[in-house]
């Protein structure tokens, strides 16, 4: 078997094998939704090794597959309907967490019912625990359940469920009370069942050791600088402060700045005591402050008076929060207990400057972007990629979110074709921009305590801007029809001219009072201005690059208001009676379930977060047994709880979260970017270029117009429109793109015989052949195809952007067409439009033979006629014109009908080529190529 030929049967195997995954994808989505009828098809579900090992495994030691109370356990934990009921239980049980307050009345009906429907729930996750250890064993074969990372995680907070639970109203189990703040953490088991969570988490761990590097090299760097700071710093951030000491006269606050021994003090000075007769040791401020009776304080929240203790701060001064402050106390600090004085130690300042130029501005994003760069390769399993797999990648995402653009029709009716040709007319896009932009200048015109005229002046002309839109809306739904409404600019541009006329109806009614809502339908007419984007490419550029972010945004975002919900009932739980401070008040508590979700995102901006931890960390002036009834909190906190919550949350959600939005949008504008292999602008312009081939938008053309679109696309893409190529260059361009074929339902796409022949091709499979193409070329030319280095090299670029079966790219790519095949009814062939190319031609060389053996037949024939007519006119019977036609005519039909001209398409339609089929072909090519030239796809003749 020749080369070419083992390379035709080849792809033909691997198109095969491809379809039949995606019909194999397919019939197991529906088969997850519906859920599984038997053991078997429950095992199916598994991966082989692990369906294999639960069916020679005992579950609990004694129990196998076949037991009646395992299978049953087995079924029922692998129906979706199961999980989904148990994922409502799980947010009905947030909610309880959120709602049951330290705060609330032990004896009101509603704290008992709370804990009624509390018990009934940790019954139920205890259940499903259980029916899960049942179904899949507990710990030492494949697929049991402590196998899993997130039944661990499950089976955790299950335990400490029922560990609370049973502490309850038992005295001996007091001890486990503090446990009832940790089912805080049951929300977290939302993240096992929901996909994109799952991703987002799996991504982060899969870049934990390269996020682990950066954040040991941080903590080392810390640990030094608070060494140094401990030695320079330690006790001497105190200050005597208090209104007794405001009060003192300057000869005592001197004392105060500049002790002395108690002995060198005069009768008088001796009389400065609070306490008549009383004395004081040593010869530092703080001893003198308090000796008068004034309040010795310290000026930072977290000072450097041990290593772990100036670590925490130096930790918050990487967040750049209070490190001003914190530079100031040190600046004027004079030693251990001394009172501070301006300009003390200056050097200090530099001690400071360095560690924010080095810990925050360096180490600090350079963790972030470490952080960053991990989880955006993680998430695409790119880890491992190389540069132009994960090129194709992005190209993927890009592409994805693409869709064809459908062309307006001029309608029938006159007066309908009339405002077809104004909106469409050259100056009638610009000339509303104009009015929008005017519009806007005007309505920041407006100002408080305008004159009355002004004012007028204002409102008539928004008035007159009103009505322009509203004339613009009234002809695009003459000119369009229903097709005004398949724009979404359309739609949002209707509901703003809707609010707008319904503002001036406010003002016309005048005397009607409606509160804040006039001022609403007002505001929305700024909203118009964002109609520009649409003009303007560049923004439409970044709006676009926006959407694509969108599905990873909803990930991070759930996954960031799920740490926050969870943060926050942790919060009300551990700081509920916490007496206020300085920072902890009645603006910002957990003394409430909203009111610390308020509090949490002012911590995840970084706004005063360290002093809140330092107020929730008091320990004096408080009651450590605080009750529910409290009418002002009052009651202690903990160093290292508080130290532990707002680390964590600090880590977890300002410093991980937070900064995965800013890559993913970075990650989405540098796609979007001159450097990509096919930019957004590239995409915006391959959508033009279809529209002009499929004007309804059905998303397929046929596989014999491909040239065509090339020749239209601009370089690299294509060729351009001004740049006409030959044949040959066009054909050799199409055959390196292996775009897949498609068998397209009726009225989908375009019709004919050029469509039937070759096939039809889809609007996704195009631009990810041409991005997949640029990836592998660079965007050059394409070497030559008959040099055998030039084949290598091009099995080489295939192989670069190959990536893995169960890749995230390759799924959705199926997903896509999934998709495309259930909204049109169409079917994916087996073969792409290189065969189909290769199909045509030999198709069109058989019917040029075809042709010349009827011509040649029906010459002979005529031969043969005027041989008979001369022969009749030797024999004196001469046939007439009419007559001779007659015969020529039925000779050249009953020729036609002994032929089936249908033969080749219906064989294209029946379904795959075997290998024999495949090498006929193969060989009848190889007949045509040594005849030095072949009546090519599109009906020319091209030589090789």
């Amino acid at each position: 078997m020749s080369k070419s030929r083992r390379e035709l049967v080849s792809t033909m195997r691997a198109r095969r094998e491809e379809a039949e995954a995606e019909d194999a994808d397919l019939e197991a989505a529906e088969r997850q939704r519906r859920g599984p009828r038997t053991v078997e098809e429950a095992l199916a579900r598994l991966p082989r090794r692990e369906a294999a090992s639960l069916r020679k495994e005992l579950a609990f030691w004694c129990v196998p597959i076949t037991n009646p109370a395992r299978s049953a356990a087995l079924l029922l934990t692998s129906s979706p309907r199961f999980e989904n009921v148990i994922l409502v239980l799980i947010v009905l049980s947030s909610v309880v967490l959120a709602v049951d307050s330290p705060l609330l009345d032990p004896a009101s009906g509603l704290a008992v019912a709370l804990g009624i429907l509390d018990l009934a729930l940790t019954v139920v996750f205890g259940l499903e625990m259980l029916s899960k250890q049942l179904a899949r064993g507990l710990l030492l074969h494949r697929g049991a359940y402590l196998r899993s990372p997130w039944n661990v995680l499950d089976g955790t907070l299950v335990v400490i469920s029922v560990l609370a639970a049973a502490s309850t109203g038992v005295q001996s189990l007091q001890g486990l009370r503090s446990l009832r703040a940790l089912r805080a953490l049951r929300p977290l088991r939302v993240i096992a069942r929901n996909e994109g969570m799952r991703v987002v988490v799996n991504a982060l761990f899969s870049a934990l050791p390269s996020i682990a590097n950066v954040f040991v090299v941080f903590v080392l760097f810390i640990l030094i600088f608070a060494i140094v700071g401990v030695g320079f710093l330690k006790g001497g951030l105190g200050a005597c402060a208090g209104p007794l000491f405001d009060a003192l006269p300057p000869e005592r606050a001197s004392l105060v700045m500049d002790p002395v021994p108690f002995e060198q003090l005069s009768a008088e000075q001796r009389g400065w005591g609070a306490v008549n007769g009383s004395a004081f040791a040593g010869t530092t401020s703080k001893a003198v402050c308090e000796w008068m009776g004034a309040e010795w304080t310290q000026r930072v929240a977290v000072g450097f008076d041990n290593v772990l203790v100036g670590s925490v701060a130096l930790f918050g001064l990487s967040t750049t929060e209070g490190w001003v402050t914190m530079m100031q106390a040190g600046v004027e600090s004079r030693g251990i207990d001394m009172q501070p004085a301006r300009g003390a130690a200056p050097a200090m300042a530099l001690l400071f400057i360095l560690f924010i130029l080095i810990g925050s501005f360096f180490f600090l994003n350079a963790f972030v972007g470490v952080t960053i760069d991990n989880f955006s390769r993680s998430k695409e399993g790119a880890v491992l990629a190389t540069t132009d797999q994960r090129e194709w990648i992005r190209l993927t995402d890009v592409v994805l979110n693409a869709r064809p653009i459908r062309m307006a029709r001029a309608p029938r009716a006159p007066w309908r074709r009339r405002a077809f040709v104004l909106v469409h007319s050259g100056w009638f896009e610009p000339f509303i921009m104009g009015c929008i932009l005017l519009n806007a200048v005007v309505m920041a015109a407006s100002f408080f305590g305008m004159p009355a005229g002004w004012a007028a002046i204002l409102d008539a002309t928004n008035t007159v801007f009103t009505l322009i839109f509203t004339a613009e809306a009234a002809f695009k739904l003459a000119a369009l029809g229903w097709g005004y409404w398949h724009s979404a600019w359309n739609i949002f541009d209707f509901l703003v001219v809707t609010f707008s006329v319904a503002g001036i109806l406010v003002d016309l009614v005048g005397g009607v009072s409606i509160g804040p809502v006039a001022s609403v339908v007002r505001t929305v007419r700024v909203g118009r201005v964002i109609r520009l984007v649409k003009q303007a490419r560049s923004l439409r550029l970044l709006f676009r690059a926006l959407l694509v972010t969108l599905p990873g945004l909803a990930n991070i975002a759930s996954l960031l208001g799920l740490f926050i919900v969870i943060y926050g009932i942790l919060g009300q739980q551990l700081f509920a009676h916490v007496r206020f401070g300085s920072a902890l008040n009645e603006d910002a508590n957990f003394r409430g379930f909203g009111q610390s979700l308020m509090t949490l995102v002012r911590v995840a901006t970084g706004e005063d977060w360290n002093t809140l931890q330092a107020d929730l960390a008091v320990g004096s002036d408080c009651s450590p047994n605080p009750q529910w009834d409290d009418p002002v909190p009052r009651g202690c906190g903990d160093v290292a709880t508080s130290l532990t919550f707002f680390t964590t949350f600090t880590l977890t959600v300002s410093f991980v979260l937070l900064n995965l939005v800013v890559g993913l949008l970075l990650e989405a504008f540098s796609n979007e970017g001159v450097g990509s292999k096919l930019s957004a602008e590239q995409i915006e312009q391959f959508s033009e270029a279809w529209a002009e081939l499929d004007p309804d938008a059905t998303g397929f053309v046929p596989a014999s117009r491909l040239g065509d679109l090339l020749q239209r696309l601009p370089v690299p893409m294509g060729f351009g429109r001004h740049n006409e190529v030959s044949d040959a260059a066009v054909r050799r361009r199409t055959l390196q793109l292996r775009i897949t074929t498609w068998k397209a339902a009726a009225g989908a796409g375009s019709s004919g015989a050029s469509a039937k022949q070759g096939g039809q091709v889809q609007f996704a499979d195009v631009m990810l052949g041409l991005g997949r193409w640029l990836v592998e070329h660079g965007g050059k030319a394409a070497p030559g195809a008959a040099d055998t280095d030039a084949e290598k090299s091009e099995a080489k670029r295939r192989a670069s952007v190959s990536l893995p079966e169960g890749h995230p790219a390759v799924k959705r790519l199926r997903e896509l067409r999934r998709q495309a095949a259930q909204s049109t009814g169409s079917r994916r062939l087996e073969w792409d439009v290189r065969h189909a190319m290769a199909a045509g031609t030999i198709s069109d060389a058989y019917r040029t033979f075809r042709l010349r053996w009827r011509l040649s037949t029906a010459m002979d024939t005529v031969q043969r006629a005027w041989e008979a007519r001369q022969r009749a006119i030797a024999a004196g019977q001469l046939l007439s014109q009419e007559a001779l036609a007659r015969a020529v005519a039925e000779r050249i039909d009953e020729e036609d009908e002994d032929e089936d001209w249908d033969e080749h398409e219906s064989s294209v339609d029946s379904g795959p080529v075997e290998e024999d089929e495949a090498d006929d072909e193969v060989d009848a090519s190889d007949a045509g190529n040594s005849k030095g030239s072949f009546v090519d796809w599109r009906g020319s003749t091209t030589e090789f």
